[in-house]
C-alpha cells in the first residue's frame, strides 16, 4: 500500500515538475521574443537552459555506460538464469530512463 502511495505522490510531483518545465519553456520563448531590453534576463534563462542540458547529456552518458557494462556483464561471465534475468530486467529499466532522458533533451533543445 505504502509503495502505491508513494508512486501516486512521486507521479504528481512528476507532473507539476514538467507544468513548470512547460512554464519555463514558454516564458523562455517569450523573453526570446521580446529581448531587446531584457538581455540579463534572457541570459539567465540561457544558462538555465545550458546547465539542464548539460546534465541531460551526463545522465545519458552515464546510463549508456551501465546499460552497455550490464551487456557486457551478461556476455563475458556464466551467472545463474536468475541473475542473467534480473541483470536484463535492470538495463530494460536503465534503456527506459535513458530514452525519457533524450526526450527530455530534445524537448528542452528545440
Amino acid at each position: 500500500m505504502d509503495i502505491a502511495c508513494n508512486d501516486l505522490v512521486r507521479q504528481r510531483i512528476m507532473e507539476k515538475i514538467q507544468e513548470k518545465e512547460t512554464e519555463l519553456k514558454e516564458s523562455y520563448i517569450n523573453l526570446k521574443k521580446n529581448a531587446s531590453g531584457n538581455n540579463s534576463l534572457l541570459d539567465d534563462y540561457e544558462q538555465h537552459y545550458d546547465y539542464i542540458r548539460d546534465e541531460k547529456l551526463k545522465q545519458i552518458n552515464v546510463l549508456s555506460n551501465i546499460a552497455e557494462h550490464l551487456d557486457k556483464l551478461v556476455m563475458n561471465t556464466t551467472v545463474l538464469n536468475e541473475q542473467t534475468a534480473l541483470l536484463k530486467q535492470d538495463q530494460k529499466i536503465i534503456l527506459d530512463k535513458l530514452s525519457g532522458i533524450r526526450y527530455e533533451l530534445a524537448e528542452i533543445t528545440q
